[in-house]
């Protein structure tokens, strides 16, 4: 970025470009790319956004302390250069995003695109991705536009600073008491709410002011001076630019090096970032940038020609990486194979390359014509106003797309299907034609329960009767539609359901979703209307988590056994109590987003069937150990649905023209309907 013209301030060493400083973004944006393409190869690498709010808090502040030292500050001129430098390639991303989006995504995923458009135009993306969820969350992988939060903190940043340093400047204070005022008042509030509010602590500019702020103190220092290659070791007078040994200024340079290197390889996601850690790369970008351009490390690694291209694209090419990863996931729904991330991110390189090329940099240099009309250096008729206005309209078509619900229109068969996944279609329904329902023994104390008790409905109101009772967790609700359903007449179905094993005598550290289970099966074994016990639950999921003991003996910690004693205990209960018990298995897990079938029924027909292998060998331990329990009792069926949902080789994620699946491991409404007829035909036969 060139900067003014040298300030009397520093006008005997005073740099027009640092060279070295495009390398550091190099680090920055390499960092970024690589975390977000391959985040098991380098966990940390999320700080490299770190390290861009420190250079451009120092860049920034440089250019407004140069011109308020030279009388020439103007409030709109600095605007202007901000939206030269940063409107152009933020408006070609978004609007490629929004017509790609258009073309590709479901209206769910397309009106949520709206929105983070509309948000990445105004410059608060951060404030509503703060509202949905952490940075780190899974579901952030299919935002497209979540890195814009960071844009969105630099640009609130810009708004505010400068006014600050132009009161100050007016007051006759001294910037340096604001700039360190302001970093100590933001590190606190950093500190102080990192723990109570991680989230609001991560997107928010009051918490995060600091790094800019620290770039900021080296604006200033760097405009009288004190870089480590100027200090004398004699006088010690920062003022006096007497020769230096450059011994001090390597050993700083290296010294950032190596915190930036510790904090990107040794850090990983977390809920208390930034906090205290975010020290460690904030002071290796600050250490680099106070070594100066003359430091061996600036001179010859930063500045070189690699680093410095890398440097001077680094902004499209962040703009660029993650909406190219982020539309991958969608279209895979799931993780990219590594060979198509590298793929992505070549691709992500060539396209800032050509951004800033054809784009970014001659809308930055746009030359003004003689006789245009300025208003204090305000260009009003060079690309700047029109930018503003392209970026008001991009901002009003996202807001479109989300009050039009991302135009479903565009395809009513992908819209119908599209209804059939997640839980909305399955609540509608059981919402409609069946009754809610509270465990009898609950109900005195349901208060006690809030958010505890059960999820619980049954197909006939009238509660004092229940003839099915379905216990389990989701797996076993996703199989209520379907028992509802097939049910006769004078039949009541229930189901209760929760976070646990459908087991007695079970705990699970922390929480009470296993004593709340324990109560309904004992309500159960001793209820007279209640004949037959269908249990569920996502066993496979359920048998890989390792906090579940038993209740009488916490010193068991071996989860077979605590498997085996909770299922013996459960079935001793129910069958002495006089139950038909059916104990239903898992169908196959999908390692993919099923809504991929929707888009690969247009840009890819028939890719929409899988192999169960892998899912078969993920649960062949707790089938294992189902089937070995059962050998002590004969009279409890097992139902496998795996044959009903997979009767070839191969399983299809739809069938008769509905989706089996609503997401990865949960069963549409369609596919409950196909087993609840299995499972009364099995009910019967136990009569």
């Amino acid at each position: 970025m060139k900067n003014h013209t040298a300030t009397p301030v520093a006008s005997a060493t005073d740099p027009q470009y640092r060279a070295d400083i495009d390398g550091l973004r190099a680090i920055a944006v390499l960092a970024v790319v690589i975390y977000h393409a391959f985040p098991r190869q380098l966990q940390g690498g999320f700080v490299g956004v770190d390290i861009f709010f420190v250079i451009s808090g120092y860049l920034i502040t440089r250019i407004i302390l140069k011109a308020q030292a030279e009388n020439g500050f103007s409030l709109l001129d600095f605007y202007s250069r901000r939206i030269r430098r940063i409107f152009p390639a933020l408006a070609t991303v978004l609007i490629c995003c929004l017509l790609f989006g258009w073309i590709f995504l479901l209206a769910g995923e397309y009106e949520r695109l709206g929105v983070h458009a509309a948000a990445g135009a105004a410059y608060v993306s951060n404030v509503i991705l703060m509202k949905e969820g952490g940075y780190f969350d899974v579901s952030a992988q299919q935002k497209p536009l979540l890195h814009l939060w960071s844009l969105a903190i630099e640009e609130q940043f810009y708004m505010v600073w400068p006014l600050l340093l132009i009161l100050t400047h007016r007051l006759g204070a001294k910037a340096l008491i604001t700039i360190v005022v302001g970093a100590f008042v933001s590190f606190s509030l950093n500190i102080y709410f990192i723990n109570t509010h991680p989230v609001e602590t991560f997107y928010l500019p009051f918490t995060r002011a600091w790094e800019l702020l620290a770039g900021a103190i080296l604006a200033w220092l760097s405009l009288r001076g004190m870089e480590p290659g100027r200090w004398s070791w004699s006088v010690g007078n920062f003022h006096k630019y007497q020769p230096g040994t450059a011994k001090l200024a390597n050993t700083i340079s290296w010294i950032g090096l190596l915190l930036i290197l510790v904090a990107v390889v040794g850090m990983k996601s977390s809920a208390s970032f930034p906090g205290w850690l975010a020290l460690i790369p904030v002071s290796g970008a600050s250490l680099i940038i106070l070594a100066g351009n003359d430091a061996w490390l600036n001179r010859i690694i930063l500045s070189s020609r690699p680093a410095v291209f890398l440097g001077l694209i680094s902004y499209p090419l962040y703009l660029w990486h993650w909406p190219l990863l982020s539309f991958g996931w969608i279209a895979e729904g799931r993780e990219p194979t590594f060979a198509v991330r590298t793929i992505l991110v070549a691709v992500a390189i060539l396209l800032a390359w050509a951004t800033y090329l054809f784009i970014e940099k001659p809308m930055r240099h746009a030359k003004l014509k003689r006789g245009d009309l300025r208003f204090p250096k305000f260009d009003m008729r060079g690309p700047a106003p029109g930018l503003f206005l392209l970026m008001l309209f991009i901002g009003g078509a996202g807001y479109a797309i989300h009050r039009h619900d991302g135009f479903p229109e565009r395809s009513q068969e992908t819209n119908r299907l599209a209804s059939e996944l997640g839980w909305d279609e399955y609540f509608q329904l059981v919402s409609r034609e069946t009754s809610e329902c509270l465990p009898i023994s609950f109900r005195e104390n349901a208060h006690k329960y809030k958010n505890e008790v059960l999820r619980c409905r049954q197909t006939v109101a009238d509660e004092s009767r229940h003839d099915i009772a379905l216990v389990g967790d989701s797996h076993a609700e996703h199989l209520f539609w379907g028992l509802a359903r097939h049910a006769s007449r004078n039949t009541n179905v229930v189901y209760y359901t929760h976070s646990c094993f459908p087991f007695i005598g079970m705990i699970r550290l922390g929480m009470q979703e296993c004593q709340r289970m324990e109560e309904a099966l004992s309500y159960i074994a001793g209820s007279e209307s209640i004949k037959v016990v269908v249990l569920s639950a996502f066993w496979q999921d359920r048998y890989v988590q390792t906090d579940f003991r038993l209740n009488l003996d916490q010193s068991v910690i071996d989860q077979d056994e605590v498997f085996r004693r909770g299922l013996r205990g459960t079935l001793d209960l129910l069958t002495s109590a006089g139950k038909d018990v059916i104990i239903v298995l898992d169908g196959p897990t999908l390692d993919f987003d099923p809504a991929r079938c929707l888009r690969q029924m247009a840009f890819l027909p028939g890719k929409c069937s899988f192999r169960p292998d892998q899912s078969i060998e993920n649960q062949k331990r707790y089938r294992s150990l189902i089937g070995e329990v059962l050998r002590s009792y004969p009279d409890v069926k097992l139902h496998d649905p795996m044959q009903q949902l997979c009767p070839g080789e191969s399983c299809s994620v739809m069938m008769n023209g509905h989706f089996i699946y609503k997401d990865r491991s949960h069963l549409s409404t369609h596919a409950s309907e196909h087993l609840g007829v299995a499972l009364h035909q099995l009910i019967r036969d136990l009569h």
